[in-house]
């Protein structure tokens, strides 16, 4: 496991990229979505004829609970 971790470094690590830190955003509530919003992209992306046939729940009746199925 040493050997590869070894070999991917030499692939993909690169010392003179300074590491990622986390800032957190200073007023979330600007970035969330709305219920308007998310009604749009659910409406959008997710229609509900179309089946994933991931979900134990049928689209459609995720799509009628609103909030509650999300």
């Amino acid at each position: 496991m040493a050997t590869f971790a070894k070999y991917n470094e030499g692939i993909f690590y690169d010392d003179s990229i300074p590491p990622d830190a986390f800032t957190p955003l200073l007023t979330p509530t600007h970035n969330h979505i709305t219920q308007v919003e998310l009604s749009a992209v659910l409406d959008k992306h997710f229609k509900a004829e179309k089946s994933t046939g991931f979900s134990a729940m049928p689209l459609h009746l995720l799509k009628h609970m609103g909030p509650a199925g999300v």
